[in-house]
């Protein structure tokens, strides 16, 4: 019985694989997750990743998170990480991809969800909330009511130029110039990130995501998106989340957005845009709020 203790431990550390099957526009399409923690927590929070990312990029807060007794569920978006790709490159954005959430959610069985959206991720849950999805609550990390296009286009600079690469050295270093931003983390918690948005290709590797997914991105660098309106009619509590040196999330953006009701602040010290929330310093002050929110 310890034995298979231990083993159940160790599968909710590193998080359990699943997929689901969803349908968009007349097409099917596969969505990969990850899902830590007790599968039959009270709480269950749904982790959202930025654009070119994967869900990677929550290993740290969920492995936090579920050894506090929460269920998380990361997925991977469509054209991200190990989920499908679409053949329409033009079904990429946020009616593909809130489809896919609720599908994920609907998976878990949980009637309501407290959601994490970083950057991307961020937006696509600011919209669901103000549309009514079933979100206990809501936690936004470095993404606001108002972005302006110098960010994306910031991003759009530094996107990889290609997804292939002949070795594990040029692979890193393009992904290092990507997320440089995002602040300081370990070696050893960022070459277990690396190697989960890398596959082998030929004798080298891979990015995983659709490269055609920067149309949305080069979209998004020709007007600064103003979301105030949807914002002030979101009814859950949230937290929002910003990087001290950001250039997507403005410190006075992001004191404004605290004038809605039930919406706190915390602003991370020492990392730009999208802070990783994998250290114990960054993760506590995420945890302790989720704690405090009503079941």
């Amino acid at each position: 019985m310890t034995a298979v203790l231990e083993a159940q431990s160790q599968e909710a550390a590193r998080g359990r694989v699943g997929q689901v099957t969803a349908l968009y526009e007349g097409a099917y399409h596969t969505i990969h997750y990850l899902d830590f923690g007790p599968p039959d927590a009270e709480r269950v929070v749904v982790c959202l990743h930025s654009m070119f990312q994967c869900n990677a990029e929550f290993d740290g807060l969920a492995q936090v998170l579920a050894a506090r007794g929460f269920r998380v569920v990361c997925p991977d978006f469509a054209g991200h990480g190990r989920s499908g790709w679409r053949r329409n490159a033009d079904d990429y954005g946020y009616p593909l991809y809130s489809t896919d959430i609720m599908a994920v959610i609907a998976r878990t069985g949980a009637a309501r969800v407290d959601v994490v959206g970083s950057s991307m991720g961020g937006f696509i849950s600011m919209k669901m909330a103000h549309e009514g999805a079933p979100f206990r609550t809501l936690i936004l990390n470095d993404v606001g009511a108002y972005s302006p296009k110098s960010g994306p286009l910031r991003v759009l600079q530094n996107l990889p130029p290609t997804r292939e690469y002949p070795d594990l050295a040029a692979i890193e270093l393009a992904l290092r110039r990507l997320l440089s931003a995002s602040g300081p983390i370990s070696r050893a918690d960022w070459l277990r990130f690396v190697q989960r948005n890398i596959a082998r290709h030929g004798s080298g590797f891979r990015l995983l995501y659709d490269p055609r997914i920067r149309r949305q991105l080069l979209a998004m660098t020709a007007r600064d998106y103003e979301l105030w309106d949807k914002w002030a009619r979101v009814c859950c509590p949230a937290l929002v989340i910003r990087g001290e040196y950001s250039d997507m999330l403005d410190a006075e953006v992001a004191q404004r957005m605290t004038e809605r009701p039930a919406t706190e602040l915390l602003t991370v010290a020492g990392c730009g845009h999208r802070p990783w929330l994998w250290t114990a310093d960054q993760a506590a002050p995420v945890v302790d709020w989720l704690e405090r929110q009503p079941v």
